[in-house]
């Protein structure tokens, strides 16, 4: 994902803040309305996380942009 984000020109400073956003958030599950201890996520980017749609958008766009030079070069209908 930071790769991609670079590709599309975000600077470094942005990308280091994604990048720790993602490395270094804590979760907690609050059972009976008490928070237990929290624990890193393993998987980036959470479900709810304000961040997932902008992430998404732009991973999309390379996906899209893949399939568009599959069409281009014939390799795809």
């Amino acid at each position: 994902m930071l790769r991609v984000l670079r590709a599309f020109g975000f600077n470094s400073k942005f990308c280091d803040w994604i990048d720790a956003i993602l490395r270094l958030a804590k979760l907690s599950i609050s059972i009976n309305g008490k928070h237990n201890s929290f624990f890193s996520c393993n998987r980036e980017v959470r479900q709810g996380d304000p961040l997932s749609p902008l992430l998404f958008f732009i991973i999309e766009e390379v996906l899209s942009r893949g399939i568009n030079k599959l069409v281009q070069d014939g390799k795809v209908e």
